[in-house]
């Protein structure tokens, strides 16, 4: 319930991340930071190896979600 006109933290992130296609938001609860996705260092990127063919051919590399810098919590995409 809201309490003298006061907007959730959870609304805001939300109607930011519908304004800005290149940002990622935590799914914590708790967290709600909000990161461009083009500046998110590579270390908090997941990734799966995806094998097609033959086991002897290159992997092909998907991304799978990310982890927030900021709480360590995993998110999907």
């Amino acid at each position: 319930m809201r309490q003298n006109g006061e907007v959730p933290l959870t609304e805001v992130v939300n109607v930011a991340l519908n304004l800005h296609d290149d940002w990622v938001g935590c799914e914590d609860v708790n967290c709600c930071a909000v990161f461009e996705w083009d500046k998110l260092p590579d270390c908090y990127v997941r990734t799966e190896k995806e094998y097609h063919g033959e086991p002897h051919l290159r992997p092909e590399i998907i991304v799978v979600g990310w982890t927030c810098p900021k709480c360590g919590h995993d998110n999907s995409l």
